[in-house]
């Protein structure tokens, strides 16, 4: 278990010193000894924290390799939902992390499935081989669909349940992204949170890919709604600067998808986020131009004239 707990903080620290290099490098190794050290203790408080973290940082790998999961099994499942309980300082979300956490697992097992959907649009991007009426679109439609509602519903109940109890409160704190921000109880709730939401945001982009795509009726309104999403996602940013580097590193993957919903003022921001993230920690240090290219390059396909 301590060297479980070793390689979760080399992970952690190198996420935050030298971000981006090998993403999954240690995934495979924690995934060999997860299966080696056992089942938790039960009412371990050291166990649940070490589990609740490695399921935390194997989210990507399970996504990208369908990996078979001890963690959603029990004893594992319940010593995880009660160390992301106690890591967020607040009891009363435990039934709403717990659906979260069921939701969350079987998208995970989709992923695969739905990556692959993306994938088909870049080898048949004028939809040849599967166009809008084939039963294939058809049912990835549906499936994106029910991936992205799922996940929306967990983890919007998940911030509801948490504003209603006063740890969350919104306040008028403008900045260039939005004219309010949001204040958290604890920085572990705000990291938990964006968690959730930066599940979310990225199925969703997702899903707005392939209705783009194929000019899907519901496209321009789910676009609104990704740009609610990553409004959402802004008013993190005052308590994450004022907090400490690796609460505002565990935002930039959704400032990255978010990137393509901003205006130029917004955009000059999030660039100006991004320079100081690279101020710390980054071996080579881009220029402004270099990060705004990075950027654009990963809003993909949607260039739609709706927009």
């Amino acid at each position: 278990m301590e060297t479980l707990a070793a390689i979760l903080i080399m992970q952690r620290a190198e996420a935050l010193f030298d971000p981006g290099h090998r993403p999954l490098i240690h995934s495979k190794g924690i995934a060999t000894l997860l299966a080696r050290v056992g089942a938790p203790k039960k009412g371990d408080k050291f166990h649940a924290s070490v589990f609740a973290e490695t399921y935390s940082v194997m989210i990507p790998y399970w996504m990208m390799t369908g990996w078979d999961s001890l963690l959603e099994k029990p004893p594992w499942r319940d010593a995880v939902v009660r160390g992301l309980t106690e890591y967020t300082g607040v009891p009363e979300l435990k039934p709403y992390l717990d659906t979260a956490f069921d939701k969350n697992n079987r998208i995970c097992e989709k992923a695969p499935v739905l990556i692959q959907g993306i994938l088909a649009l870049f080898k048949d991007p004028e939809h040849k081989e599967f166009p809008a009426t084939s039963p294939f679109v058809k049912q990835m439609t549906e499936e994106f669909r029910t991936a992205e509602t799922s996940v929306r519903e967990a983890a919007y109940a998940i911030f509801d349940k948490a504003m209603k109890l006063g740890a969350i409160i919104e306040e008028e704190k403008p900045t260039p992204l939005t004219s309010t921000s949001y204040n958290f109880s604890s920085t572990h709730l705000a990291q938990s949170l964006v968690s959730y939401l930066s599940f979310h945001i990225y199925i969703l982009r997702l899903r707005c890919q392939w209705n783009a795509s194929f000019q899907l009726p519901d496209a321009p309104d789910l676009y609104k709604v990704f740009q609610d999403a990553c409004i959402r996602i802004w008013k993190f940013v005052p308590f994450m600067q004022k907090a400490w580097l690796f609460l505002l590193r565990h935002l930039q993957s959704s400032l990255a998808i978010s990137f393509e919903a901003a205006n130029q003022e917004e955009k000059d921001y999030i660039l100006s986020i991004f320079e100081n993230l690279d101020s710390h920690g980054k071996k080579e240090f881009r220029t402004r131009e270099e990060l705004r290219s990075q950027l654009e390059q990963q809003s993909l396909l949607l260039q739609m004239e709706w927009r």
